[in-house]
């Protein structure tokens, strides 16, 4: 059995331990973001003004929760990236007319961009930190407002002790960042100990920018696509 150390958020973390302890290892928390939410009124204003022939992207489970739990208007159409956004949604009582299984910005258009008009208005509301890229591709085909939602910060650190063959699992790479920020001078000599687990090619990126080695990327780029490498994992 391996320890399996969570970075997500608590509220976000329930699947990702859930799928760690079916498999037969330990699902530990260590969280190291948390979510600090931005211009709610303009949303709570935007929601207001949204009529049924609009689209609303929502690109991840937060920016959902950042944005109905400002109003109940459902006079839009959702467009979810991945079933746990589509989840999300759905405990608003929504349900997306699309739903883009890619998680990299150019693929997520490519779907949405099959299924709109030029007279078509979406609004995109994500997480500060989110690059523009996804704006940018959509306003090339239609109408785009887009909105910073929420940002995301460093989480305060709790109390952890870390072993050599800890494996740690990072699902965006702010994680993987924030990780690095909060550990000890004497826990950043064990890290290349550590083995890494990375969601999906960007947040491989960031894990080998930081001079260390993804040992597993998730595929497909969510968290059931760890379900494989955890199954495959011998027991001790």
């Amino acid at each position: 059995m391996a320890r399996i150390i969570v970075t997500r958020m608590p509220h976000q973390a329930a699947t990702l331990c859930q799928l760690i302890n079916e498999t037969g290892h330990e699902a530990v928390l260590f969280p190291v973001l948390k979510i600090e939410p931005l211009n709610q009124a303009e949303i709570t204003k935007k929601l207001r003004a949204l009529t049924a022939a609009d689209f609303v992207v929502f690109t991840s489970q937060n920016t959902v929760h950042r944005v109905l739990e400002n109003g109940p208007n459902r006079q839009f159409k959702a467009i979810s990236i991945g079933p746990a956004t589509s989840q999300a949604l759905e405990s608003y009582g929504l349900k997306p007319v699309i739903e883009a299984a890619d998680f990299i910005s150019s693929g997520l258009f490519e779907v949405i961009a099959q299924q709109l008009k030029d007279t078509d208005r979406i609004w995109l509301p994500q997480s500060a930190r989110a690059t523009n890229e996804l704006a940018e591709k959509l306003a090339t085909v239609c109408e785009v407002e887009h909105t910073s939602a929420y940002t995301v910060v460093e989480a305060k650190r709790e109390p952890f002790q870390f072993k050599a063959d800890d494996t740690v699992v990072f699902t965006s790479p702010s994680a993987v960042i924030a990780f690095i920020n909060l550990l000890t001078a004497e826990e950043h000599q064990l890290l290349s100990q550590l083995t890494l687990l990375s969601i999906g090619p960007v947040t491989t990126a960031v894990i080998v920018e930081k001079g260390l080695n993804a040992a597993y990327e998730a595929h497909p780029y969510h968290i059931e696509g760890f379900r494989s490498y955890f199954k495959n994992q011998k027991k001790v």
